[in-house]
Order: C-alpha cells, then sequence, then structure tokens
C-alpha cells in the first residue's frame, strides 16, 4: 500500500484510521473490551487494499479465501459488526470496525481520484 499510495498519504490513512478507530470506539464505549490502538489502523490499511484490488487473492494464514480480498473485508467486517453486540473475548470489535469504515472511505476517494485522472488524460491527451 505504501508503493500504491506513497508514504505521505499511506501515513494519513494509518493515522486517519488509529484516530477514527479509537474515536468508534468511544462512541460504542463496552466495558471490557481492548482498545491498544494499531489493530483500527491495520483494519483501515486492509479495508483500503480490498476497496483499491477487490479480486486481490488473499489468505488467513495459508488458506486462500474464495472470493478474494472482497469476501475477506465482508466477513471480518461482519465479525466485527457481530462483535459489536456480542462479547468476543476482549477484542474491540467497534474499533475494528471504525478503522475498516476509514478505510473504505479513503479507498473511495482514491478511486475517485483515480478516475478523474484518467479522464482528464482522455480528454487532454495525457498533458495533465
Amino acid at each position: 500500500m505504501v508503493q500504491t499510495l506513497g508514504p505521505a498519504n499511506f501515513m494519513s490513512l494509518y493515522v486517519g484510521a488509529g484516530a477514527f478507530s479509537s474515536l468508534f470506539s468511544m462512541l460504542l464505549a463496552r466495558v471490557g473490551a481492548t482498545s491498544l490502538g494499531a489493530s483500527g489502523s491495520i483494519s483501515g490499511v486492509f479495508a483500503m487494499f480490498a476497496t483499491l484490488f477487490p479480486k486481490a487473492g488473499v489468505g488467513l494464514f495459508f488458506i486462500p479465501i474464495p472470493g478474494g480480498a472482497t469476501m475477506a473485508l465482508a466477513g471480518w467486517t461482519l465479525f466485527n459488526l457481530v462483535g459489536c453486540f456480542v462479547r468476543i473475548g476482549n477484542l474491540d470489535c467497534a474499533g475494528h470496525l471504525g478503522g475498516t469504515i476509514f478505510g473504505y472511505l479513503f479507498g473511495q476517494y482514491v478511486l475517485d481520484q483515480w478516475r478523474k485522472r484518467q479522464q482528464r488524460q482522455r480528454k487532454f491527451g495525457g498533458f495533465f
């Protein structure tokens, strides 16, 4: 993702997802959940990856997930949605969900920018 976005944009994604993750966790605070911070950022990075490369092959450890990144993201999101209502250990599912939402929205923004750039290049012959 660093190569795709560049270091500055990747840092914006990582820190933004972490901050949004913490905010989401506080809004949906649940007694007993542990929030360490980095997992929300990682969730955001994965959500952005799945948004930009939906058909990319991914696996859980060494087992490939059918449907690629899109299905993996759907499963991760569902797991964390359930975890917001049903206790799953000490996981901060709300934080993971917040990071996932941020990463998805950031990914949609990047896709929109890529499309606009392609349209300008087609329109002006690559000068802009």
